[in-house]
């Protein structure tokens, strides 16, 4: 993250006794990034957290590529995705690369267990549902149009609602942080960024849970998932304090670019990490110079993209509800019949676009899901 928060009871100074108010201390815990060099908080807990009952096997989650013998654009409808579980369960990877996988999840209950993914950061995106994000940081709650970043090493778990959910589920190898031409030397957000620190919410922290029995948090290390067993609850800190913690940003108050000719996606980045930059689609005015191409220009780059059209305000839109995975092998731009006919009208989409550096490959998830008649979509 790029600035420091402090929650809950902490001591004067780093690395030293936070004592309790009956005697004895409280354990500090230093959740760090990038080997010590990179952000980092400091938790302070009632119990030791390093104490483990016993470790046992949970599950793989190998990644299965599907190897289609040819090179095309897809589209792929997520509701044909669903699993059932809590987050881990419920994730589909979708396409993936050493850099990244992008899942949909689709959590219907809450669980007893806890998760970490001590290998890699994560970024959700909420598509439809809400609930509430618990870790050991404290509580966010959710709902459409939220991203939620979260660090790796951190312990949380989603506490759905009882409304239908679907979420999208980046797992990167490189932090995720905001993009760096939007912060200063000091890492503040300059006034030309597309959001400010006022739009990023914090967890808030409660009362800690000091309660003693055997206590699940699934680890998931690349493919392998291991249940640790805990003799005490996680969720037991008493304060933080650092720079490294899981934060929320919602869609809407992400301020769109415009200009009087078109400008490049890019311009909508809201994160970015190693191989990857994410932006927010957001209603905007189309370009209002009078010889304005009437949309963005076909395009051929050196990316490949994902695509989720997440929902409109009331304009109709091709493929909405779907995620579309166009490679660097074919051209793709906007559809026929969908060209604008006079400039400076609004663009009324909401969207998710990752733009991937290396190039992707589709799991056999995506199979069942898939339109095959999708490359024919220009003609």
């Amino acid at each position: 993250m790029t600035y420091y928060q402090e929650r809950g009871t902490i001591p004067a100074k780093h690395f030293t006794v936070l004592p309790k108010p009956n005697g004895g201390r409280y354990y500090e815990e230093l959740h760090n990034s990038l080997g010590f060099n990179g952000p980092l908080s400091l938790l302070y807990r009632i119990n030791q957290p390093s104490r483990v009952l016993r470790v046992e096997p949970l599950t793989t989650l190998p990644l299965e590529p599907w190897n289609e013998g040819v090179v095309r654009n897809h589209i792929i409808d997520p509701a044909l995705l669903k699993a059932s579980g809590d987050i881990l369960d419920s994730r589909v990877p979708v396409a993936f690369n050493a850099d990244l996988s992008y899942s949909v999840a689709s959590p219907d209950r809450s669980s007893d267990r806890f998760y970490r993914n001590a290998e890699r950061d994560e970024l959700l995106f909420i598509v439809q549902g809400t609930g509430t994000f618990e870790s050991t940081f404290g509580v966010l709650h959710y709902g459409p149009m939220d991203f939620i970043c979260v660090p790796r090493g951190a312990t949380w778990r989603i506490l759905p609602n009882a409304e239908p959910q679907r979420m999208i589920l980046l797992e990167t190898r490189g932090q995720i942080q905001p993009p760096a031409r939007y912060r200063n030397n000091v890492g503040q957000f300059m006034s030309r960024a597309t959001y400010s620190e006022r739009d990023i919410r914090v967890p808030e922290l409660g009362d800690p849970t000091d309660e003693k029995g055997e206590f699940e948090i699934a680890v998931k290390v690349n493919e392998i998932v291991t249940t640790y067993v805990l003799d005490s609850h996680p969720l037991d800190v008493v304060g933080w304090a650092g720079a490294l913690y899981p934060y929320a940003l919602n869609m809407r108050d992400v301020e769109p670019f415009s200009g009087r000719v078109s400008l490049d996606p890019d311009m909508d980045a809201v994160f970015e990490c190693e191989g990857a930059l994410v932006s927010a689609i957001t209603p905007a005015r189309f370009p209002d110079h009078p010889d304005a191409i009437p949309n963005i220009p076909d395009h051929n780059t050196d990316c490949d993209e994902i695509l989720y059209r997440v929902a409109s305000e009331g304009a109709q839109v091709h493929g909405l509800e779907k995620l579309t995975v166009h490679t660097r092998a074919a051209g793709h731009g906007a559809k026929p019949g969908h060209d604008r006919a006079e400039p400076g009208l609004m663009n009324e989409l909401w969207a998710v676009l990752i733009d991937i550096i290396n190039p992707l490959q589709l799991t056999t998830n995506a199979i069942p899901a898939d339109d095959p008649a999708y490359p024919s979509a220009w003609l």
